[in-house]
């Protein structure tokens, strides 16, 4: 073992230690230390204190028994320490160790917690000097070192483990030395101790932390991270050296994910001190803070700690001292968006960066506004994400007359604002976490949240309707959707009978006169949610239903009017079809249901002109009666989802009578909803073909939504199977004829035809259209590239859903890149080039379909062969060219007979199809 590194010999750390009186030890330890360690319910501590004491009686014993156990404990059961430490027969041991080291005590995870509690006890007994005394340290040291390179993880481990544990015991041994009470104080050479102390420090990382953070097993590397934060956070000044910031850059620059993780424990120990500014330079403070920043977007543990490091930069240094770590622009920037990371901890310390340093000194009134500024100019919409990284400060500041102060005041950010108040009620008094957070580490007690709750009610429930009378609200039908909206964080339990028929009544006249359909469905649906959900005296519930019936015949006048005189209207259409949609989906009566039958009439019986020149009026009739039908669907839905808690319960006599009620109810729907969806299939797919372009697009997405919900697919499911229809081909045809038609006419135009191709294909993607239907637009690749991958993706998706549907993918695919190949040919287009477009979008199907590449590229293969066979024209078979590699040797040779007994007429140089 060279230690010719060391400043000076380690046998000048000889120190007067406190004595351990021989009168303690009366014999040697028994049984030995290995057996002992190996027992059940054993004091660790005792055992320690024990072995400690008995080195006064006999040194030789204990070094003895402690090598022993640490080498036998690795997986060498054969060794025995004789006279001396024997550093040969150690080696010669080690390179002759067979698969017996797989059943290592060490590898045993109750006996490695044992061990590694002995052992920390043991050196933390009178600052752990005896073990660095006269050639103890050499002999431990070389023992690492042989065991780090040894070939078996219970070697390594071990040596990790004790190598880590004395690394730990010389920082302990530091820390006392500058303990101006310690016993040792002026009692030697401090900085001779230090200079020898530091050295072996040195040593020890070289060979354990050095060596082990590159190893392959995963106990090595958390041996020496366990102890690593433990010096971290108690002893931070022993990570201050040079070499520790040469690791540190290096371990940066690397990018290696275990390096890394130590270095981000190093600066978020000793950030939360005052040391990180004395282990970062200038040159290695801006690789640190640009890689913090990095990592911000890094899933799990990186970006977290990263975003703990910045905030406590901010707790312990001020910018102005430290102005190598502020960060500029483009940075502050990127930590402000980790805000809406899906990491919720992340969120919420991004959120906490963001309040300290924009917002600390400002008064409440001010953090708000620049809240709202900040959702304003952020590319990121996504307010509940926002809301929910901040909930931790809106928990504690909700004085919600800010808010109302911030609405009358400022109606060029209104709408920002109300958006805002709607997400952080929602957030603190739901206590609703967004779905895509993970890490959750901010969620309230539901004592709490009800605190909340009733604040907020005994407030706005006396300024509501104030609020609505602002000329900020009137103008902004967001922002008037937005107050509408927060009735549903009402508390029924803080709020009267009086007051809801107040509030319920300004909702219908807003329902009667408001021009916009957003409000008008907002008002309609808390309109229903006060009288279903909140408690009603006899007398306001009289009152509210009187209203009701008055509401449904103003907008039932209006419409019957509207369909007698479509060329008078006197009403402006939206504001009616608002009217009527929000009546069907929430108001809508069995007896109402002749409204049906009248809008279906004036479908049937109008003339092309009446569709082009009344497209309100059409899309109002499409929208009404679409509604009715998805009104009658959720109502199966619920009725079924009645019958499964019924079927839950333990009664049964009670639940056979609930049963057949609710069935009963099940069976009326039914029967009632299945004729009306074949009449609307009937009605809406003629018009896809007129030529008002916006009806022809609302036509398809209620035809999409129709086959979704009632196609060929249905017939399988759980509970809606009797709901499904045989929608013919000729309906899927017109569907496809469409799509193609709008991809080739309307790309330009605000991407509609991106959004609607998305559509139709997720319902491709999802099995719902036959796969065979991709075809068309495969045959079209090429054309658009952001129709491309759209189509790509769809298809990607159906694989990954449908593994074992791969002969129909086959026969699409061959049908598509034959269909291209004959018509280029047909085109005059050289072989080669049509060839070349084939297999273009062959190797994207293949790039989305890895799963069943090889069986679908046979079924391809058999396919073409058989195309040629009809068309005499082997050039079909160069499609394939590039791909033939992804099949085994057999499906090779089987196409090989396959083509000898099909294709008899091919020449040898043909035949070889430059393929195989």
């Amino acid at each position: 073992m060279d230690l010719s590194s060391l400043p000076c010999s380690v046998n000048s750390l000889e120190l007067s230690s406190p004595i351990v009186s021989s009168a303690t030890v009366k014999s040697p330890l028994n049984p030995e230390l290995t057996t002992a360690l190996k027992r059940k319910n054993v004091d660790i501590k005792s055992l320690a204190d024990e072995f400690y004491g008995l080195y006064d009686v006999d040194p030789l014993l204990v070094k003895r028994q402690l090598v022993t156990a640490i080498i036998q404990c690795s997986g060498i059961e054969g060794y025995t320490y004789g006279k001396h430490f024997d550093e040969a027969n150690l080696k010669d041991m080690l390179s002759k160790q067979d698969l017996t080291c797989k059943n290592a005590a060490i590898l045993e995870k109750k006996f490695k917690r044992q061990f590694s509690t002995f052992i920390t006890a043991l050196f933390h007994l009178d600052s752990g000097f005896i073990f660095l005394n006269d050639n103890f340290f050499v002999m431990l040291l070389t023992i690492i070192e042989l065991l780090m390179s040894g070939r078996w993880d219970s070697h390594r481990i071990m040596a990790s483990l004790i190598g880590m544990k004395l690394m730990t015991s010389v920082v302990y041994i530091q820390e006392r030395i500058k303990d101006k009470n310690s016993v040792y104080k002026g009692s030697y050479d401090n900085k001779e101790i230090e200079a020898n102390l530091y050295a072996i420090w040195s040593k020890l990382f070289t060979e354990v932390i050095r060596g082990g953070l590159r190893d392959r097993s995963s106990s090595v590397i958390y041996n020496i991270l366990d102890e690593f934060i433990h010096w971290s956070v108690h002893y931070p000044f022993a990570l201050l050296s040079d070499d520790i910031k040469k690791y540190v850059l290096r371990s940066i620059l690397l990018k290696n994910l275990q390096h890394r993780r130590m270095v981000y424990i190093i600066l978020f120990n000793l950030s939360k001190t005052s040391h990180l500014k004395k282990m970062l330079d200038n040159k290695l403070t801006e690789f640190v803070t640009k890689e913090l920043v990095a990592s911000l977007n890094a899933k799990g543990y990186h970006g977290e700690i990263a975003m703990k490091i910045l905030l406590n930069v901010i707790d312990y240094v001020e910018f102005c001292s430290w102005p190598e770590f502020a960060l500029d622009k483009r940075e502050l920037e990127l930590v402000f968006m980790a805000v809406y990371n899906p990491n919720q901890s992340i969120g919420v310390q991004a959120a906490k960066y963001f309040f300290m340093t924009q917002l600390k000194n400002c008064n409440s009134l001010q953090i708000l506004q620049d809240l709202v500024t900040f959702t304003r100019e952020s590319y990121i919409n996504n307010l509940d994400m926002l809301v929910d990284s901040f909930s931790w400060y809106f928990f504690h500041h909700h004085n919600w007359e800010e808010w109302n102060q911030l609405i009358k005041t400022d109606s060029s950010t209104v709408v920002s604002v109300t958006s805002l108040l709607y997400a952080v009620a929602k957030r603190l008094i739901l206590n609703e976490v967004p779905k895509i957070r993970t890490n959750l580490c901010n969620k309230f007690k539901e004592e709490d949240r009800k605190d909340i709750a009733a604040v907020f009610t005994n407030y706005f429930k006396k300024t509501w309707i104030t609020i609505l009378s602002y000329h900020s609200i009137q103008i902004n039908p967001l922002a008037l959707s937005d107050i509408i909206k927060i009735l549903e964080f009402f508390d029924k339990e803080h709020i009267s009978s009086e007051i809801l028929l107040t509030i319920w009544m300004k909702l219908s006249r807003i329902c009667l006169e408001c021009p916009h359909c957003t409000v008008i469905d907002e008002s309609c649906r808390m309109m229903v949610h006060l009288q279903t959900k909140f408690n009603w005296s006899s007398k306001e519930k009289t009152i509210v239903e009187r209203q009701m019936e008055k509401l449904r015949e103003n907008i039932v006048n209006d419409f019957m009017q509207c369909l007698m005189f479509p060329s008078l209207l006197y009403k402006d259409c939206e504001v009616l079809r608002g009217q009527l949609c929000s009546y069907a989906k929430y108001f809508l009566l069995k007896d109402d249901l002749y409204l049906w039958e009248r809008a279906i009439h004036f479908l049937i019986n109008s003339s092309r002109n009446v569709f082009n020149n009344f497209s309100g009026l059409t899309k109002l009739l499409m929208d009404f009666l679409f509604n009715i039908v998805f009104r009658k669907h959720q109502e199966i839905l619920a009725l079924h989802s009645q019958v499964k808690a019924v079927n839950g319960q333990k009664s049964l006599h009670k639940s056979d009578d609930i049963l057949k009620e609710i069935k009963s109810q099940i069976y009326c729907l039914e029967v009632l909803l299945l004729p009306r969806v074949c009449e609307l299939e009937t009605i809406f797919t003629p018009l896809l073909h007129i030529e008002q372009q916006d009806i022809r697009i609302q036509t398809f997405l209620n035809l999409l939504k129709l086959y979704e919900l009632y196609g060929p697919h249905m017939a399988e499911h759980e509970d809606l199977h009797i709901l499904f229809i045989n929608f013919d081909n000729d309906f899927i045809k017109q569907m496809k004829l469409f799509m193609i038609d709008i991809m080739n006419s309307a790309c330009e135009e605000k991407k509609m035809c991106c959004f609607l191709l998305q559509r139709f294909m997720r319902l491709i993607g999802e099995g719902v259209f036959c796969i065979s239907n991709i075809g068309d637009f495969l045959v079209n690749y090429g054309n658009n590239s952001s129709h491309d991958e759209i189509v790509i993706k769809s298809l990607k998706f159906y694989t990954k859903k449908h593994k074992t549907h791969f002969k129909k993918l086959a026969f699409t695919v061959f049908y598509a890149i034959t269909v291209i190949f004959e018509m280029d040919i047909s085109q005059g287009v050289l072989v080669q080039d049509a060839v070349s477009r084939g297999q273009t979008v062959l190797k994207r199907v293949i790039e989305s379909n890895v799963a069943t590449t090889a069986a679908m590229l046979f079924s391809i293969y058999v396919h073409i062969i058989d195309k040629i066979v009809e068309k005499k024209d082997p050039n079909m078979l160069q499609l394939l060219e590039p791909f033939t590699h992804l099949l085994s040797n057999k499906s090779q040779d089987d196409l090989v007979k396959i083509l000898e007994e099909k294709v008899p007429w091919l020449t040898k140089k043909e035949f070889k199809l430059r393929a195989f």
